[in-house]
């Protein structure tokens, strides 16, 4: 047979590795993608987390020798004032009393009349005495009697304001978030010793 030109050859070859080149870096080609790119940067920021914090005030019991000898028909009122520190969150609360001590049957022939900003929110027994959880801010009236014939007698307790954040919405402090507890510490003594003539 006839024999080829080298030459022939030689650009066949070449043919076939420039197609077969052609097609390995086809194949190899993936996405391209292309983008614009911009950064910014605020700079000073300040974070600080809030807190819940408030202060009691209130004012000593009317009239005061009633409180020192609370006698059956008569009422001795306290008013507590609430009042957020600065930058505290916003919160609800409640008033509750606690810490009964000294003579607790005297403290268990209490009644306790409670009112926030004139509005009455409690009548009933001091021992079970629990306000409903509100945002008002204003001064709590408490008036508080008894109907038993006691003599010396002395009650001593707390009324405790619990606050918690308003934001989370949540009628109960221990849900959630921030909060803070005041206590205001009564004393109330009853009437005294009475000696009867013979």
């Amino acid at each position: 047979g006839r024999r080829r030109p080298a030459s022939f050859t030689l650009r066949s070859l070449a043919l076939f590795l420039i197609v077969a080149l052609n097609a390995y870096a086809l194949s190899s080609v993936g996405t391209t993608a292309a983008y614009y790119l911009d950064g910014e940067v605020l700079k000073g920021n300040s974070y600080i987390a809030g807190s819940v914090d408030f202060t009691l005030s209130s004012s000593p019991y009317s009239p005061l020798e009633t409180a020192l000898g609370l006698a059956p028909g008569t009422v001795v009122t306290r008013t507590v004032s609430v009042i957020p520190e600065q930058g505290t969150n916003t919160f609800w609360y409640h008033a509750s009393s606690t810490n009964f001590g000294a003579d607790l049957d005297f403290c268990e022939s209490l009644s306790l009349t409670s009112s926030l900003e004139g509005i009455q929110n409690y009548k009933g027994s001091l021992n079970n005495f629990v306000s409903p959880a509100t945002t008002t801010l204003t001064t709590w009236q408490f008036d508080i009697s008894t109907d038993s014939a006691l003599y010396n007698k002395v009650c001593t307790f707390d009324v405790e304001f619990t606050a918690w954040q308003e934001r989370h919405n949540v009628p109960g402090f221990t849900e959630i978030g921030y909060y803070d507890i005041e206590k205001e510490t009564n004393k109330i003594a009853s009437q005294g010793l009475r000696l009867n003539k013979v």
